[in-house]
Order: C-alpha cells, then sequence, then structure tokens
C-alpha cells in the first residue's frame, strides 16, 4: 500500500501505508490489477475480507473493510480487463 486515503474505508478498517495485501476474501492477489478486479467485483456497502502483512507485525491480519463508492466521477477505464499497451512500454 502506497498511501491511504484521509477517511477512506481502507483506513477505517485500519490499513496501513506499507502493508501488503496478500488477498481478497480468501483469492490471492498477485498484482496492483487483481487487486483492484477482485475488489471491483463487490457493490459499495459490501464487507470484504483483507489478508495482510504488515512489516512490524510476526503474523498475517485479516481486515474487514466495508467498501464505498469510487472517489471519481467516471468510473470507464478505472479497472482495465486487458492491457491497453503492450508490456515493453
Amino acid at each position: 500500500v502506497q498511501s491511504v486515503g484521509e477517511g477512506s474505508p481502507a483506513q477505517q478498517a485500519g490499513v496501513r501505508t506499507g502493508d501488503i495485501i496478500l488477498a481478497v476474501n480468501g483469492e490471492p492477489t498477485l498484482s496492483d490489477l487483481e487487486l483492484m478486479r477482485q475488489v471491483t467485483l463487490h457493490p459499495p456497502g459490501s464487507a470484504i475480507r483483507l489478508t495482510i502483512s504488515r512489516p512490524s507485525a510476526a503474523d498475517e491480519l485479516t481486515l474487514t473493510v466495508k467498501l464505498g463508492k469510487w472517489p471519481v466521477s467516471d468510473v470507464q477505464g478505472v479497472v482495465a480487463s486487458r492491457r491497453r499497451y503492450p508490456l515493453w512500454r
């Protein structure tokens, strides 16, 4: 996690900068795009479980996040289901 928005559902659930999100509802997240895809499968207002590795904790943590709406006016293009550009770009 590079940053956590002030007052965001992630902050309210206890997600911190530096956390590594390993899974959403038990499904592994192998990339940031996979994390976004998994989160968008659930509607606003629903709760998801995040499995997190935190550098300061010896064990993995499980946090429950109640999802909000995307903080953007137009969600088209927020989550790409396929690559738009070649990998070399």
